[in-house]
């Protein structure tokens, strides 16, 4: 599998993007809540008992008693620190303590918005670090300053290879499930996939008047870092589709697209992280032209329908 010279003019270029710069601004913070703000907690998450058994002596059983003598307030209190502490801090790292009334306010939100308790689980546990932790992360994203102009969230780029191109794909692989790609519309001579949809996927794009080029991210290393229960990740997205969306030649639309069947709350990190940060941080660059992202949570039997009403509803925003 490989690039084609002949196809040049279908080569897609993307940043290759280490981390964020993402500077709040300083008039009062503001939380949009999504869908992926939600974080359930069930049994599965925390044990609703654990026996404590010390070398000598009888074990006792610990349980959720404890932590249920505490205020919803005192817990709103303590996330909203553990958030402080995590994500706001100036650029010598001092924590902006001013913050934390608004934190507060907006802990509490979520709270009452997005925090889902089942199985007898309470909210209380989110005293635990581990959970605060989650929480914090999905409160960060929210007050993530989208809007807030050029400077508010910027992208950190590889120092060395700062862009990423099909021009540099070739590999060979024993892999059978090859979809053989059309010259009009891919740099790479095949799209390798690992199930028949990926291939109608590909079929139904290519049919599109309105792409220019499109290319898997499969050996592209495309990546997208995101942060998820404390620890740095990296997930690659499925595909890159270059869009004519009436901006001109020179400024075609850059569409970013996750297929996803069942969701879990690393997915909502990712999805999040996409849309709060990294497209922010990549169109507020502008050496990358204009980017956008669509998910699929389902296979993608309509493709240009629903790409299409995405473009449209990005035209009436």
């Amino acid at each position: 599998m490989k690039a084609l010279p002949e196809r040049v003019k279908r080569e897609i270029i993307f940043p290759n993007v280490e981390g964020y710069r993402i500077v709040y601004p300083r008039e009062r913070l503001k939380a949009e809540f999504t869908t992926d703000s939600r974080l359930t907690l069930t049994p599965d998450d925390v044990p609703t008992k654990t026996l404590n058994e010390p070398l000598i002596g009888e074990g006792t059983f610990l349980g959720f008693d404890a932590e249920k003598k505490y205020r919803d307030r005192s817990v709103a209190y303590q996330v909203a620190g553990h958030t402080l502490r995590t994500f706001f801090r100036d650029e010598d790292g001092s924590v902006q303590f001013w913050r934390y009334p608004d934190l507060l306010q907006i802990t509490e939100r979520w709270m009452a918005e997005c925090l889902i308790c089942k199985g007898g689980v309470p909210k209380q546990i989110l005293r635990w670090p581990s959970l605060a932790q989650r929480a914090a992360e999905k409160i960060a994203r929210a007050c993530a300053p989208a809007k807030a102009g050029e400077e508010a969230i910027r992208p950190i780029l590889n120092a060395y290879n700062p862009t990423g191109r099909t021009r540099h794909v070739g590999f060979d692989t024993a892999r059978t499930t090859l979809f053989e790609t059309r010259e009009d519309r891919c740099h790479l001579n095949f799209v390798v996939y690992d199930r028949d949809w990926e291939a109608a996927f590909a079929q139904q794009i290519e049919e599109m008047d309105e792409v220019v080029a499109y290319v898997k991210n499969h050996n592209l290393n495309f990546e997208v870092p995101y942060l998820h229960h404390g620890e740095p990740h990296r997930y690659r997205p499925d595909y890159i589709v270059k869009i004519d969306d009436g901006h001109g030649a020179e400024n075609r639309l850059n569409l970013v697209v996750e297929i996803k069947g069942l969701r879990d709350d690393a997915d909502a990190a990712k999805a999040e992280t996409m849309r709060k940060i990294w497209l922010p941080a990549v169109n507020n660059a502008k050496k990358f032209g204009r980017w956008d992202f669509i998910e699929f949570q389902s296979a993608p039997y309509d493709v240009a329908s629903a790409i299409r009403a995405h473009l449209r509803q990005r035209l009436a925003a």
